[in-house]
């Protein structure tokens, strides 16, 4: 009997370590490079027009993004590289600092920054949160970042207007209109 006491007890003790080491481990960002004329031709090709360095917005800052995911640095050589973000770090001198969060915590982590006088400068807009965040103050509206009569965003203005703004200003930074969140499910179960 007590064979199997310590012998449990030793399982159970092996198992604990092997879930602990099994740990999270930390990612390392791969500095992928593409010239600057590359990045600004892709963009250029995309109808997109660059400001110049000297009197962009935000140009040599860095910028918080407060997600559990981060799409701007590479974390694979086999990854693609984000033109806006690269246009961003060599053009501009700007750096985006991922601030990450779980995703079953993102909306008590950005409450608790809100609150604590550490706001995030940007995180992911999910349009299940619109209105509600706007109203209790987690999101500010983006009128005085992004101009949507400039081309760069005409296209999103009406969708912009129509569905993320209060009276007269927009909580969302519109860049597409897709449905990523479709809940796939099988009709024979339902």
């Amino acid at each position: 009997m007590k064979l199997k006491r310590l012998l449990a007890i030793a399982l159970v003790i092996l198992m604990i370590v092997a879930l602990v080491g099994c740990g999270n481990k930390k990612r390392q960002v791969v500095q992928l490079t593409l010239s600057t004329e590359d990045s600004e031709a892709i963009l250029r090709a995309a109808g997109i027009a660059l400001p110049d360095e000297a009197t962009a917005p935000g140009a040599n800052s860095t910028v918080q993004w407060f997600s559990w995911y981060d799409p701007f640095q590479n974390y694979s050589d086999d990854e693609m590289i984000n033109t806006g973000y690269y246009t961003f770090q060599e053009k501009y001198g700007g750096k985006v600092e991922w601030v990450e969060v779980e995703w079953g915590q993102r909306y008590d982590g950005v409450a608790n920054l809100i609150m604590g006088g550490t706001p995030p400068d940007l995180y992911p807009g999910e349009a299940n949160t619109f209105p509600n965040f706007a109203i209790k103050g987690l999101y500010d509206a983006v009128n005085k970042y992004i101009n949507y009569d400039d081309p760069l965003w005409a296209g999103m203005k009406d969708y912009a207007y129509k569905y993320f703004s209060l009276g007269d200003n927009v909580y969302m930074m519109v860049t597409d209109r897709t449905f990523g969140t479709v809940c796939p499910y099988n009709k024979r179960v339902i």
